[in-house]
């Protein structure tokens, strides 16, 4: 019991770090786009698709090192890893920042933004700092301390947010200011970093361990290849659109296609549940206790989601235009594409995979949809078959297939598992029908009644009497709303 309470409480402090960074990542594009043009923010969005892609291969893996390698020495060896790992950081950070200096001409072609060129390479010695901090959150979950995770995760987040946004509002409102008060950021991050990682081992002697930095490679290779192959995938969006429809169309690509917040916050604690009951379940060969999970994990996230996410769709606009302004009521329909895949993340297929040990099913799956989506959008747009919409769509169609469709046939022609029992679809449809129906009525009512209000008057409106009708309407189709939320909290 003090053992499930110590988990719970890891995981509680682990939810607050990444809420509170996804909060801050949405304030901050909140504000850059009221206050840039669309030719701006585009530039600035794309400085950092720039640096969140070229991050995967120069961090190497060797953040996973912390979680991996530490729980396996002494504290005396551990401060002997840190050190090792804090150096290697600083040396790619280094390599990072040349290769974004030398190769910003080239990035900048590539992205069809000239503009681009100038922005890299007044960002390019930023990656020096960042690497760096890379893995303080490893040291202080293996030292069970993940309450620090959440303070210097939400202190350096807000941070970056103040520095980046103060200077814009009171300065000057241009991407280049953006990016300076981004690196001021990153600087004073780093020196907080440093310091952090240090803490744990103060009162510890050093040992230093023989050949450890060859079993750090043979462990962050293979990290590294399937973050680069899942990089590949997902940038195609970003690449295609910035070099064939620009900048502009960037912008609004970049602030609608995003994941509902919190989508990602009520699945975690089923999926962190699921990975070690079929990874036991495929030890064992017993997976009754291991599906039973499976199937009311499933219909748990549907009935909490599913309500979200077509409220979200009914008023995407209002959303687009409260977060952003007016100018960006045309990400709505980003927006829209983007709810369709949170849909398909009810069915958590893909994580069995590799809990059952085959891995390379994933990806084999992850190369394959990889190549396919890279060759079908360079044909689209080569025929002139293809707009900024539409190679959003393939991005969600190739997504489905990779991490739901196919995983669902290998488990069930290969495996012979019953990935989805005729409860589940039942309730995942009953919900959805009831959402939908509960959704047209408030949004049809908010329209006539509400058509010339502000969007925040819609919102705030439309939202307590769409949740309001759903919990009183719920009896008569059977859903308990309340007690699914109190399930997954209780997870």
């Amino acid at each position: 019991m003090v053992n499930d309470k110590s988990n719970f409480n890891q995981a509680f402090w682990l939810s607050i770090s990444s809420a509170s960074s996804m909060l801050v990542s949405i304030l901050s594009a909140v504000i850059l786009s009221r206050y840039f043009d669309k030719v701006e923010y585009g530039t600035y969005k794309q400085i950092m698709f720039v640096y969140n892609t070229l991050l995967v291969v120069f961090q190497a893996g060797l953040p996973a090192v912390f979680t991996y390698f530490l729980p396996r020495y002494n504290h005396e060896e551990g401060k002997f890893i840190v050190k090792k790992i804090n150096r290697l950081l600083f040396i790619f950070g280094l390599f990072f920042a040349i290769t974004i200096f030398l190769g910003a001409n080239l990035i900048a072609s590539l992205l069809n933004n000239p503009e681009l060129a100038k922005g890299l390479k007044i960002f390019s010695i930023f990656p020096l700092f960042t690497l760096p901090t890379f893995g303080v959150e490893g040291i202080y979950t293996v030292n069970k301390n993940t309450k620090f995770v959440a303070i210097y995760n939400t202190i350096t987040r807000l941070l970056m947010l103040l520095c980046i946004v103060l200077p814009v509002i009171l300065i000057k409102n241009d991407y280049i200011t953006a990016i300076y008060g981004w690196g001021v950021a990153s600087f004073v991050t780093f020196i907080i970093a440093i310091i952090a990682k240090k803490m744990p081992y103060k009162n510890d002697t050093m040992v230093v361990i023989p050949n450890i930095t060859k079993e750090i490679f043979k462990y962050t290779l293979p990290i590294t290849g399937s973050a680069l192959m899942l990089i590949l995938f997902n940038s195609v969006n970003q690449f295609y659109i910035s070099r064939y429809y620009g900048t502009v169309e960037f912008a609004n690509y970049s602030n609608g296609f995003i994941t509902l917040p919190f989508v990602p916050i009520i699945i975690a604690p089923i999926r962190a549940l699921l990975t070690p009951a079929f990874a036991k379940a495929s030890k064992d060969g017993y997976y009754k206790d291991a599906f039973n999970l499976l199937y009311s994990g499933m219909q748990q996230v549907a009935i909490l989601i599913l309500p979200l996410i077509v409220y979200s769709f009914y008023f995407s606009k209002d959303i687009m235009t409260f977060l952003y302004g007016q100018n960006y009521a045309v990400s709505s329909n980003y927006f829209k594409m983007f709810l369709v895949f949170n849909t398909t993340e009810i069915f958590m297929f893909s994580g069995i995979i590799s809990a059952i040990g085959k891995p390379r099913i994933n990806f084999i799956f992850n190369l394959l949809c990889t190549i396919l989506i890279w060759i079908v959008d360079y044909i689209l747009i080569k025929q002139h078959l293809s707009n900024a919409l539409i190679i959003a769509f393939v991005f969600v169609l190739f997504s489905v297939m990779m991490q739901y469709i196919l995983p669902y046939f290998y488990l069930t022609f290969k495996q012979k598992f019953l990935i989805v029992n005729k409860e589940t679809l039942f309730v995942i449809l009953k919900c959805s029908l009831h959402s939908l129906i509960v959704g047209l009525i408030v949004f049809v009512l908010s329209f006539e009644l509400l058509s010339t209000s502000m969007p925040l008057i819609r919102l705030s409106i439309s939202i307590v009497a769409f949740y309001l009708l759903l919990l009183l309407s719920s009896k008569i189709i059977n859903i308990n709303y309340t007690q699914a939320l109190h399930k997954i909290i209780k997870r």
